[in-house]
Protein backbone atom coordinates (compact mmCIF):
# COMPACT_ATOMS: atom_id res chain seq x y z
CA UNK A 1 0.00 0.00 0.00
CA UNK A 2 2.61 2.47 0.99
CA UNK A 3 4.52 1.79 -2.28
CA UNK A 4 1.77 2.38 -4.38
CA UNK A 5 1.34 5.78 -2.27
CA UNK A 6 4.33 6.77 -3.46
CA UNK A 7 3.89 5.63 -6.93
CA UNK A 8 0.95 8.10 -7.30
CA UNK A 9 2.60 10.42 -5.84
CA UNK A 10 5.98 10.42 -8.14
CA UNK A 11 2.73 10.43 -10.59
CA UNK A 12 1.60 13.52 -9.34
CA UNK A 13 4.90 15.04 -9.03
CA UNK A 14 5.64 14.24 -12.95
CA UNK A 15 2.61 15.84 -14.05
CA UNK A 16 2.89 18.81 -12.16
CA UNK A 17 6.84 19.25 -13.26
CA UNK A 18 5.24 18.59 -16.83
CA UNK A 19 3.00 21.44 -16.64
CA UNK A 20 5.24 23.79 -15.60
CA UNK A 21 8.28 22.89 -18.13
CA UNK A 22 5.47 23.31 -20.92
CA UNK A 23 4.01 26.33 -19.55
CA UNK A 24 8.22 27.83 -19.44
CA UNK A 25 8.46 26.87 -22.95
CA UNK A 26 5.58 27.91 -24.24
CA UNK A 27 6.18 31.14 -22.60
CA UNK A 28 9.61 31.30 -24.06
CA UNK A 29 8.13 30.80 -27.80
CA UNK A 30 6.30 33.83 -27.25
CA UNK A 31 8.61 35.71 -25.64
CA UNK A 32 10.88 34.58 -28.89
CA UNK A 33 8.20 35.89 -31.01
CA UNK A 34 7.85 39.14 -29.48
CA UNK A 35 11.57 39.87 -30.24
CA UNK A 36 11.64 39.09 -33.64
CA UNK A 37 8.30 40.80 -34.11
CA UNK A 38 10.25 43.89 -32.25
CA UNK A 39 13.07 43.65 -34.77
CA UNK A 40 11.14 43.39 -37.96
CA UNK A 41 8.86 46.18 -37.21
CA UNK A 42 11.86 48.12 -36.02
CA UNK A 43 14.78 48.03 -38.34
CA UNK A 44 16.51 47.79 -41.39
CA UNK A 45 19.77 48.60 -42.95
CA UNK A 46 19.17 52.49 -42.53
CA UNK A 47 18.66 51.78 -38.49
CA UNK A 48 21.10 51.61 -35.96
CA UNK A 49 22.30 48.83 -36.55
CA UNK A 50 24.12 47.81 -32.94
CA UNK A 51 20.67 47.98 -31.39
CA UNK A 52 19.49 45.04 -33.86
CA UNK A 53 22.35 43.65 -32.93
CA UNK A 54 21.31 43.55 -29.02
CA UNK A 55 17.93 42.47 -30.28
CA UNK A 56 19.24 39.53 -32.14
CA UNK A 57 21.70 38.28 -29.33
CA UNK A 58 18.28 38.42 -27.02
CA UNK A 59 17.09 36.64 -29.47
CA UNK A 60 19.32 33.80 -29.91
CA UNK A 61 19.38 33.92 -25.70
CA UNK A 62 15.75 33.13 -25.48
CA UNK A 63 15.78 30.81 -28.22
CA UNK A 64 19.01 28.69 -26.28
CA UNK A 65 16.56 28.59 -23.09
CA UNK A 66 13.31 26.98 -24.90
CA UNK A 67 15.45 24.34 -26.38
CA UNK A 68 16.62 23.42 -22.84
CA UNK A 69 13.36 23.62 -21.22
CA UNK A 70 11.96 21.60 -24.17
CA UNK A 71 13.05 18.43 -23.22
CA UNK A 72 11.34 18.67 -19.83
CA UNK A 73 8.08 18.80 -22.23
CA UNK A 74 6.37 15.88 -22.43
CA UNK A 75 7.24 14.62 -26.35
CA UNK A 76 3.63 15.16 -27.64
CA UNK A 77 3.18 18.69 -25.93
CA UNK A 78 6.85 19.21 -27.40
CA UNK A 79 5.81 18.67 -31.25
CA UNK A 80 2.93 20.78 -30.92
CA UNK A 81 4.96 23.50 -29.44
CA UNK A 82 7.51 22.93 -32.21
CA UNK A 83 4.69 23.00 -34.91
CA UNK A 84 3.20 26.16 -33.38
CA UNK A 85 6.17 28.15 -32.58
CA UNK A 86 7.37 27.58 -35.77
CA UNK A 87 4.44 29.39 -37.77
CA UNK A 88 4.14 31.86 -35.05
CA UNK A 89 7.27 33.32 -35.81
CA UNK A 90 6.81 32.93 -39.59
CA UNK A 91 3.99 34.88 -39.15
CA UNK A 92 5.38 37.74 -37.41
CA UNK A 93 8.21 38.23 -39.84
CA UNK A 94 5.37 38.56 -42.36
CA UNK A 95 4.54 42.28 -40.44
CA UNK A 96 7.15 44.10 -42.59
CA UNK A 97 8.95 43.61 -46.01
CA UNK A 98 12.27 42.60 -46.24
CA UNK A 99 14.57 44.54 -43.38
CA UNK A 100 18.10 43.21 -43.89
CA UNK A 101 18.69 42.11 -47.84
CA UNK A 102 17.07 43.36 -50.69
CA UNK A 103 17.33 39.85 -52.93
CA UNK A 104 13.94 39.56 -52.87
CA UNK A 105 13.53 42.09 -55.27
CA UNK A 106 15.60 40.67 -57.34
CA UNK A 107 13.37 37.51 -57.37
CA UNK A 108 10.15 39.26 -57.65
CA UNK A 109 12.23 41.27 -60.91
CA UNK A 110 13.37 37.75 -62.19
CA UNK A 111 10.06 36.49 -61.74
CA UNK A 112 8.03 39.38 -63.75
CA UNK A 113 10.72 38.88 -66.89
CA UNK A 114 9.74 35.91 -67.28
CA UNK A 115 5.79 36.06 -66.69
CA UNK A 116 6.22 38.55 -69.81
CA UNK A 117 8.12 36.17 -71.67
CA UNK A 118 11.32 37.18 -72.04
CA UNK A 119 14.85 35.20 -70.29
CA UNK A 120 16.34 36.72 -67.06
CA UNK A 121 19.84 36.12 -68.02
CA UNK A 122 19.37 38.18 -71.12
CA UNK A 123 18.94 41.61 -69.99
CA UNK A 124 20.12 43.52 -66.66
CA UNK A 125 17.04 45.05 -64.80
CA UNK A 126 18.33 48.15 -65.87
CA UNK A 127 18.67 47.72 -69.62
CA UNK A 128 16.09 50.56 -70.78
CA UNK A 129 14.38 47.14 -73.03
CA UNK A 130 12.92 45.80 -70.01
CA UNK A 131 11.94 49.55 -68.99
CA UNK A 132 7.89 49.02 -69.57
CA UNK A 133 8.07 46.52 -67.17
CA UNK A 134 9.43 48.62 -64.43
CA UNK A 135 6.60 48.57 -61.47
CA UNK A 136 6.88 51.93 -59.48
CA UNK A 137 7.57 49.87 -55.98
CA UNK A 138 10.81 48.35 -57.75
CA UNK A 139 11.90 51.16 -59.34
CA UNK A 140 10.70 53.98 -57.46
CA UNK A 141 10.65 57.96 -58.94
CA UNK A 142 13.84 60.08 -57.52
CA UNK A 143 12.67 62.74 -55.55
CA UNK A 144 14.56 66.44 -55.27
CA UNK A 145 17.09 67.48 -52.54
CA UNK A 146 15.88 70.11 -50.13
CA UNK A 147 18.64 71.99 -51.21
CA UNK A 148 17.44 72.09 -55.03
CA UNK A 149 20.94 69.66 -55.80
CA UNK A 150 21.46 66.45 -57.83
CA UNK A 151 18.18 64.15 -57.23
CA UNK A 152 18.27 61.16 -54.76
CA UNK A 153 16.90 58.02 -54.55
CA UNK A 154 13.93 57.14 -51.84
CA UNK A 155 13.63 53.92 -49.59
CA UNK A 156 15.73 51.74 -47.13
CA UNK A 157 18.24 50.55 -49.28
CA UNK A 158 18.49 52.89 -52.81
CA UNK A 159 20.18 51.50 -55.78
CA UNK A 160 21.18 54.33 -58.06
CA UNK A 161 21.88 53.63 -61.73
CA UNK A 162 23.02 56.81 -63.76
CA UNK A 163 22.19 56.54 -67.66
CA UNK A 164 23.27 59.20 -69.40
CA UNK A 165 21.97 62.35 -66.92
CA UNK A 166 18.89 60.26 -65.93
CA UNK A 167 19.08 58.74 -62.67
CA UNK A 168 17.22 55.33 -62.10
CA UNK A 169 16.05 54.52 -58.75
CA UNK A 170 16.08 50.83 -58.06
CA UNK A 171 15.31 48.66 -54.65
CA UNK A 172 17.47 45.27 -56.51
CA UNK A 173 20.84 45.29 -55.52
CA UNK A 174 23.00 44.86 -58.84
CA UNK A 175 20.83 46.47 -61.43
CA UNK A 176 23.52 46.47 -64.01
CA UNK A 177 24.56 42.97 -64.01
CA UNK A 178 22.25 39.64 -65.23
CA UNK A 179 20.79 37.65 -62.65
CA UNK A 180 23.22 34.76 -61.07
CA UNK A 181 20.75 32.12 -59.70
CA UNK A 182 20.46 28.71 -61.59
CA UNK A 183 17.69 27.19 -63.52
CA UNK A 184 15.73 25.44 -60.50
CA UNK A 185 15.73 29.00 -58.60
CA UNK A 186 14.68 30.67 -61.87
CA UNK A 187 12.18 28.60 -62.63
CA UNK A 188 10.64 29.11 -58.81
CA UNK A 189 10.44 32.51 -59.27
CA UNK A 190 8.32 32.27 -62.76
CA UNK A 191 6.17 30.08 -60.42
CA UNK A 192 5.45 32.55 -57.73
CA UNK A 193 4.89 35.62 -60.21
CA UNK A 194 2.90 33.50 -62.31
CA UNK A 195 0.40 33.22 -59.56
CA UNK A 196 0.25 36.12 -58.00
CA UNK A 197 -0.14 39.52 -58.81
CA UNK A 198 2.91 42.05 -59.35
CA UNK A 199 1.31 44.72 -56.74
CA UNK A 200 1.59 41.84 -53.88
CA UNK A 201 5.15 43.01 -53.58
CA UNK A 202 7.45 40.91 -51.32
CA UNK A 203 4.50 38.89 -49.62
CA UNK A 204 4.28 36.13 -52.08
CA UNK A 205 8.02 35.34 -51.65
CA UNK A 206 7.87 35.64 -48.11
CA UNK A 207 4.38 33.38 -47.63
CA UNK A 208 6.22 30.77 -49.80
CA UNK A 209 8.94 31.03 -47.64
CA UNK A 210 7.01 30.39 -44.51
CA UNK A 211 5.28 26.93 -46.31
CA UNK A 212 8.78 25.93 -47.28
CA UNK A 213 10.23 26.18 -43.31
CA UNK A 214 7.21 24.74 -42.12
CA UNK A 215 7.74 21.82 -44.68
CA UNK A 216 11.04 21.24 -43.33
CA UNK A 217 9.60 21.39 -39.58
CA UNK A 218 6.80 19.02 -40.54
CA UNK A 219 9.81 16.73 -42.49
CA UNK A 220 12.36 16.57 -39.65
CA UNK A 221 9.51 15.83 -37.03
CA UNK A 222 8.52 12.79 -39.50
CA UNK A 223 12.08 12.25 -40.43
CA UNK A 224 13.19 12.08 -36.40
CA UNK A 225 10.25 9.98 -35.34
CA UNK A 226 10.74 7.89 -38.57
CA UNK A 227 14.72 6.59 -37.69
CA UNK A 228 13.99 6.21 -33.59
CA UNK A 229 15.46 9.73 -32.75
CA UNK A 230 14.11 12.61 -30.38
CA UNK A 231 11.54 14.43 -32.54
CA UNK A 232 12.46 17.67 -30.38
CA UNK A 233 15.71 18.13 -32.50
CA UNK A 234 13.55 19.48 -34.99
CA UNK A 235 13.50 22.56 -32.68
CA UNK A 236 16.79 23.48 -33.77
CA UNK A 237 16.04 24.72 -37.00
CA UNK A 238 11.83 25.53 -35.95
CA UNK A 239 12.83 28.03 -33.52
CA UNK A 240 16.25 29.54 -34.75
CA UNK A 241 15.98 33.19 -35.49
CA UNK A 242 18.54 33.05 -38.43
CA UNK A 243 15.37 31.04 -40.20
CA UNK A 244 12.32 33.36 -38.87
CA UNK A 245 14.55 36.59 -40.73
CA UNK A 246 16.59 34.83 -43.67
CA UNK A 247 14.19 32.13 -44.59
CA UNK A 248 10.78 33.99 -43.89
CA UNK A 249 11.22 37.77 -43.87
CA UNK A 250 14.05 38.20 -46.20
CA UNK A 251 11.96 35.19 -48.33
CA UNK A 252 15.54 34.03 -48.98
CA UNK A 253 15.11 30.91 -52.16
CA UNK A 254 18.11 29.03 -49.31
CA UNK A 255 15.05 27.62 -47.85
CA UNK A 256 14.01 25.72 -51.11
CA UNK A 257 17.37 24.41 -51.62
CA UNK A 258 17.48 23.64 -47.66
CA UNK A 259 14.17 21.71 -48.39
CA UNK A 260 15.23 19.87 -51.43
CA UNK A 261 18.70 18.75 -50.34
CA UNK A 262 16.90 17.35 -46.92
CA UNK A 263 14.44 15.35 -49.41
CA UNK A 264 18.02 14.26 -51.09
CA UNK A 265 19.24 12.67 -47.51
CA UNK A 266 16.21 11.32 -46.60
CA UNK A 267 15.87 9.32 -49.77
CA UNK A 268 19.16 8.31 -50.02
CA UNK A 269 19.21 7.15 -46.14
CA UNK A 270 16.47 5.11 -47.41
CA UNK A 271 18.35 3.19 -50.14
CA UNK A 272 16.72 5.22 -53.05
CA UNK A 273 19.97 6.67 -54.88
CA UNK A 274 18.18 7.58 -58.05
CA UNK A 275 15.00 9.94 -56.30
CA UNK A 276 17.34 11.16 -53.92
CA UNK A 277 19.89 12.11 -56.90
CA UNK A 278 17.38 13.80 -58.78
CA UNK A 279 16.14 15.64 -55.28
CA UNK A 280 19.75 16.77 -54.69
CA UNK A 281 20.16 18.02 -58.53
CA UNK A 282 17.45 20.20 -58.04
CA UNK A 283 18.80 21.69 -54.58
CA UNK A 284 22.30 22.52 -56.31
CA UNK A 285 19.90 23.78 -59.54
CA UNK A 286 18.56 26.16 -56.39
CA UNK A 287 21.71 26.61 -55.00
CA UNK A 288 25.40 25.65 -56.05
CA UNK A 289 25.96 25.01 -52.48
CA UNK A 290 24.42 21.75 -52.04
CA UNK A 291 27.03 20.12 -54.39
CA UNK A 292 29.01 20.02 -50.62
CA UNK A 293 26.99 17.38 -49.76
CA UNK A 294 28.04 14.91 -52.62
CA UNK A 295 30.90 13.28 -50.79
CA UNK A 296 28.46 12.62 -47.86
CA UNK A 297 26.25 10.85 -50.04
CA UNK A 298 27.55 9.20 -52.77
CA UNK A 299 29.20 6.48 -51.08
CA UNK A 300 26.22 3.52 -52.02
CA UNK A 301 25.59 3.14 -55.75
CA UNK A 302 27.38 6.36 -57.01
CA UNK A 303 26.40 6.00 -60.61
CA UNK A 304 22.77 5.93 -60.10
CA UNK A 305 22.71 9.02 -57.86
CA UNK A 306 24.96 11.03 -60.29
CA UNK A 307 23.05 10.17 -62.79
CA UNK A 308 19.79 11.25 -61.09
CA UNK A 309 22.00 14.84 -59.77
CA UNK A 310 22.88 15.74 -63.31
CA UNK A 311 20.06 14.74 -65.04
CA UNK A 312 17.63 16.97 -62.85
CA UNK A 313 19.99 19.61 -63.27
CA UNK A 314 20.41 19.47 -66.73
CA UNK A 315 16.83 19.86 -66.60
CA UNK A 316 16.22 22.21 -64.72
CA UNK A 317 18.78 24.78 -67.07
CA UNK A 318 17.77 23.43 -69.89
CA UNK A 319 14.89 25.67 -71.02
CA UNK A 320 17.48 28.70 -70.59
CA UNK A 321 20.30 27.34 -72.39
CA UNK A 322 17.79 27.08 -75.49
CA UNK A 323 16.83 30.67 -74.85
CA UNK A 324 19.75 31.96 -73.82
CA UNK A 325 22.81 29.64 -74.46
CA UNK A 326 26.04 30.62 -72.73
CA UNK A 327 24.40 33.71 -70.76
CA UNK A 328 22.53 31.35 -68.32
CA UNK A 329 25.95 31.41 -66.62
CA UNK A 330 25.09 35.07 -65.86
CA UNK A 331 27.03 37.18 -63.45
CA UNK A 332 28.39 34.10 -61.16
CA UNK A 333 32.07 34.56 -62.05
CA UNK A 334 31.68 38.54 -61.34
CA UNK A 335 30.64 37.60 -58.06
CA UNK A 336 32.61 35.08 -56.76
CA UNK A 337 35.57 38.02 -57.88
CA UNK A 338 33.40 40.88 -56.00
CA UNK A 339 33.02 38.67 -53.30
CA UNK A 340 36.72 37.89 -52.68
CA UNK A 341 36.59 33.73 -54.16
CA UNK A 342 38.63 34.52 -56.87
CA UNK A 343 41.35 37.23 -55.33
CA UNK A 344 43.33 37.87 -52.06
CA UNK A 345 41.13 40.94 -50.78
CA UNK A 346 38.45 41.01 -48.52
CA UNK A 347 37.39 38.24 -45.21
CA UNK A 348 36.76 35.21 -47.17
CA UNK A 349 39.06 32.13 -45.74
CA UNK A 350 39.54 34.28 -42.61
CA UNK A 351 40.46 31.96 -40.60
CA UNK A 352 43.40 30.22 -42.78
CA UNK A 353 45.01 33.37 -43.01
CA UNK A 354 45.24 33.03 -39.35
CA UNK A 355 47.90 30.53 -39.62
CA UNK A 356 49.07 30.52 -43.47
CA UNK A 357 50.08 33.50 -45.41
CA UNK A 358 47.30 35.06 -47.42
CA UNK A 359 48.47 34.01 -51.04
CA UNK A 360 47.59 30.58 -49.79
CA UNK A 361 44.49 30.59 -48.26
CA UNK A 362 42.30 29.93 -51.42
CA UNK A 363 44.74 26.62 -52.02
CA UNK A 364 44.62 26.21 -48.13
CA UNK A 365 41.17 26.22 -48.48
CA UNK A 366 40.54 23.84 -51.26
CA UNK A 367 42.91 21.38 -49.55
CA UNK A 368 40.75 21.35 -46.42
CA UNK A 369 37.75 20.59 -48.28
CA UNK A 370 39.30 18.09 -50.26
CA UNK A 371 40.63 16.31 -46.98
CA UNK A 372 37.32 16.98 -45.40
CA UNK A 373 35.49 14.99 -48.47
CA UNK A 374 38.27 11.81 -48.29
CA UNK A 375 37.49 11.61 -44.42
CA UNK A 376 33.84 11.75 -44.68
CA UNK A 377 33.75 9.36 -47.74
CA UNK A 378 35.50 7.00 -45.55
CA UNK A 379 33.40 7.24 -42.45
CA UNK A 380 30.26 7.90 -43.77
CA UNK A 381 27.48 5.67 -42.55
CA UNK A 382 25.41 5.22 -45.60
CA UNK A 383 21.99 4.56 -43.45
CA UNK A 384 22.41 7.79 -41.92
CA UNK A 385 25.00 9.94 -44.18
CA UNK A 386 23.79 13.36 -42.23
CA UNK A 387 25.85 13.56 -39.97
CA UNK A 388 28.49 12.96 -42.30
CA UNK A 389 26.90 16.08 -44.19
CA UNK A 390 26.53 18.65 -41.75
CA UNK A 391 30.01 17.97 -40.95
CA UNK A 392 30.92 18.44 -44.59
CA UNK A 393 28.93 21.79 -45.14
CA UNK A 394 29.98 23.11 -41.83
CA UNK A 395 33.62 22.83 -42.59
CA UNK A 396 33.04 24.41 -45.85
CA UNK A 397 31.67 27.34 -44.10
CA UNK A 398 34.29 27.60 -41.53
CA UNK A 399 36.94 27.14 -44.38
CA UNK A 400 35.18 29.88 -46.78
CA UNK A 401 34.07 32.16 -44.05
CA UNK A 402 30.94 33.60 -46.01
CA UNK A 403 29.74 37.17 -45.29
CA UNK A 404 26.13 36.08 -45.99
CA UNK A 405 24.19 34.35 -43.10
CA UNK A 406 21.61 32.55 -45.34
CA UNK A 407 24.27 30.36 -46.81
CA UNK A 408 24.45 28.54 -43.67
CA UNK A 409 20.38 27.49 -43.95
CA UNK A 410 21.00 24.38 -45.46
CA UNK A 411 23.59 23.69 -42.22
CA UNK A 412 20.91 23.79 -39.62
CA UNK A 413 18.24 21.24 -40.77
CA UNK A 414 21.26 18.62 -41.48
CA UNK A 415 22.46 19.70 -37.76
CA UNK A 416 18.79 19.00 -36.43
CA UNK A 417 19.00 15.66 -37.77
CA UNK A 418 22.53 14.97 -36.72
CA UNK A 419 22.01 15.94 -33.11
CA UNK A 420 24.34 18.16 -33.78
CA UNK A 421 23.68 21.20 -31.84
CA UNK A 422 27.43 22.69 -31.67
CA UNK A 423 26.69 23.76 -35.52
CA UNK A 424 24.25 26.60 -35.33
CA UNK A 425 27.32 28.20 -33.76
CA UNK A 426 28.59 28.64 -37.15
CA UNK A 427 24.91 29.93 -38.04
CA UNK A 428 25.32 32.08 -35.48
CA UNK A 429 28.83 33.54 -36.16
CA UNK A 430 27.47 34.18 -40.38
CA UNK A 431 24.60 36.07 -38.82
CA UNK A 432 26.85 38.24 -36.58
CA UNK A 433 29.25 38.92 -39.74
CA UNK A 434 26.93 39.99 -41.65
CA UNK A 435 24.77 41.98 -39.14
CA UNK A 436 28.28 43.43 -38.76
CA UNK A 437 28.96 44.57 -41.31
CA UNK A 438 25.26 46.44 -41.57
CA UNK A 439 26.91 48.99 -39.22
CA UNK A 440 25.93 52.27 -39.72
CA UNK A 441 29.31 53.26 -37.60
CA UNK A 442 32.92 53.12 -37.86
CA UNK A 443 34.14 49.88 -36.40
CA UNK A 444 37.61 50.69 -37.64
CA UNK A 445 38.30 51.36 -33.65
CA UNK A 446 38.14 47.56 -32.60
CA UNK A 447 38.94 45.31 -36.05
CA UNK A 448 38.21 45.99 -39.48
CA UNK A 449 35.99 43.77 -41.06
CA UNK A 450 38.47 40.39 -41.41
CA UNK A 451 39.10 40.45 -37.80
CA UNK A 452 35.63 40.50 -37.14
CA UNK A 453 35.21 37.63 -39.93
CA UNK A 454 38.14 35.90 -37.65
CA UNK A 455 36.59 36.17 -34.28
CA UNK A 456 33.11 34.62 -35.38
CA UNK A 457 33.53 32.02 -37.05
CA UNK A 458 36.94 31.09 -34.76
CA UNK A 459 34.14 31.08 -31.90
CA UNK A 460 32.26 28.89 -33.93
CA UNK A 461 34.83 26.34 -34.70
CA UNK A 462 36.11 26.77 -30.87
CA UNK A 463 32.69 25.80 -29.91
CA UNK A 464 32.44 22.58 -32.48
CA UNK A 465 35.49 21.44 -31.78
CA UNK A 466 34.90 21.53 -28.03
CA UNK A 467 31.35 19.39 -28.68
CA UNK A 468 33.00 16.89 -30.97
CA UNK A 469 35.71 16.25 -28.18
CA UNK A 470 32.96 16.11 -25.64
CA UNK A 471 31.17 13.90 -27.34
CA UNK A 472 33.94 11.79 -28.05
CA UNK A 473 34.93 12.09 -24.48
CA UNK A 474 31.81 10.60 -23.19
CA UNK A 475 31.61 8.22 -26.09
CA UNK A 476 27.69 9.23 -27.39
CA UNK A 477 28.57 9.15 -30.92
CA UNK A 478 26.59 5.75 -31.04
CA UNK A 479 24.06 6.62 -28.15
CA UNK A 480 20.82 6.15 -28.86
CA UNK A 481 18.17 8.27 -28.46
CA UNK A 482 16.86 9.12 -24.92
CA UNK A 483 13.17 8.72 -26.39
CA UNK A 484 12.42 5.01 -26.10
CA UNK A 485 9.95 3.53 -28.26
CA UNK A 486 7.14 3.78 -25.34
CA UNK A 487 7.00 7.38 -25.60
CA UNK A 488 6.20 6.81 -29.17
CA UNK A 489 1.81 6.58 -28.71
CA UNK A 490 1.82 4.15 -32.04
CA UNK A 491 4.59 1.80 -30.15
CA UNK A 492 3.05 2.19 -26.26
CA UNK A 493 -0.81 0.73 -27.59
CA UNK A 494 0.84 -2.17 -28.72
CA UNK A 495 3.12 -3.80 -26.18
CA UNK A 496 2.22 -5.26 -23.54
CA UNK A 497 2.32 -4.43 -19.99
CA UNK A 498 4.68 -7.10 -19.08
CA UNK A 499 7.01 -5.78 -21.44
CA UNK A 500 7.13 -2.11 -20.57
CA UNK A 501 9.58 -2.71 -18.02
CA UNK A 502 11.65 -5.21 -19.91
CA UNK A 503 12.05 -2.41 -22.42
CA UNK A 504 12.58 0.35 -20.18
CA UNK A 505 15.04 -1.44 -18.68
CA UNK A 506 16.90 -2.69 -21.44
CA UNK A 507 17.17 1.14 -22.36
CA UNK A 508 18.57 1.62 -18.64
CA UNK A 509 21.39 -0.80 -19.41
CA UNK A 510 21.88 0.90 -22.67
CA UNK A 511 22.49 4.42 -21.24
CA UNK A 512 24.45 3.13 -18.56
CA UNK A 513 27.07 1.11 -20.96
CA UNK A 514 27.44 4.14 -23.46
CA UNK A 515 27.12 6.66 -20.81
CA UNK A 516 30.42 5.44 -19.02
CA UNK A 517 33.87 6.42 -19.55
CA UNK A 518 35.79 5.62 -22.69
CA UNK A 519 37.92 2.85 -22.70
CA UNK A 520 41.46 2.23 -22.79
CA UNK A 521 41.77 2.18 -26.50
CA UNK A 522 39.35 5.24 -26.75
CA UNK A 523 41.33 7.16 -24.80
CA UNK A 524 44.66 6.32 -26.06
CA UNK A 525 43.11 6.83 -29.35
CA UNK A 526 42.10 10.32 -28.11
CA UNK A 527 44.95 10.92 -26.72
CA UNK A 528 47.21 10.49 -30.37
CA UNK A 529 44.79 12.64 -31.77
CA UNK A 530 45.20 15.71 -29.54
CA UNK A 531 48.45 15.08 -29.54
CA UNK A 532 48.84 15.16 -33.54
CA UNK A 533 46.88 17.87 -33.85
CA UNK A 534 49.45 19.88 -31.29
CA UNK A 535 52.65 18.76 -33.38
CA UNK A 536 50.29 20.27 -36.30
CA UNK A 537 49.66 23.34 -35.10
CA UNK A 538 53.17 23.68 -33.72
CA UNK A 539 54.23 23.31 -37.04
CA UNK A 540 51.90 25.52 -38.77
CA UNK A 541 52.87 28.35 -36.79
CA UNK A 542 56.67 28.10 -37.13
CA UNK A 543 55.68 27.87 -40.79
CA UNK A 544 53.68 31.14 -40.24
CA UNK A 545 56.56 32.82 -38.39
CA UNK A 546 59.20 32.30 -40.84
CA UNK A 547 56.88 33.33 -43.62
CA UNK A 548 56.55 36.80 -41.89
CA UNK A 549 60.27 37.19 -41.11
CA UNK A 550 60.92 36.64 -44.50
CA UNK A 551 58.70 39.38 -45.51
CA UNK A 552 59.87 41.98 -43.18
CA UNK A 553 63.52 40.92 -44.05
CA UNK A 554 62.66 41.46 -47.68
CA UNK A 555 60.83 44.88 -47.69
Amino acid sequence: MRTMRLVAVNRRFTRISHHIATVCVALCAAGLAIVTAYSVLHFNMTADTWELLRWYAAAWLVFVLALVGLWFVPLRAAVLLIIAGSIALGVVSLLQPPRTSSDAARYVWDGIVQHSGTSPYEYAPADPALKSLHTDWLFPAPRTRADGSNPECPGWEPHPVWQGHTLLCTAINRPEVTTIYPGAAEGYFAAVAFLTPDSAQYLPMQIMGLLLVTGVTVLLLWALRRNGLNPRWAALWAWCPLVASEAVNNAHVDALGALLALVAVLLIAGRRQFSGGVALGLAIAVKLLPAVLLPALIRRRPFRLLVGVLGAFAAAYLPYVVVSGSKVIGYLPGYLHEEGYRDDQGSRFALLRLIIPQDWAQIAGLAVLAVTALLVLWRVNSDRPWTAAAAMFGVALLAATPAYSWYALLLIPLAALARRPEWLAVAAASAGVYLSGLLTVDVSGWGSSLVVTQLSYGAAALLVGVGAAVRLWLGRAATPSRVTALEMPEVRETVLPQERERVCGTDAVLAVQHGGLLSAKRRNQLGYTLLGMSVLAVGVLALRRRHLRRRRLCR
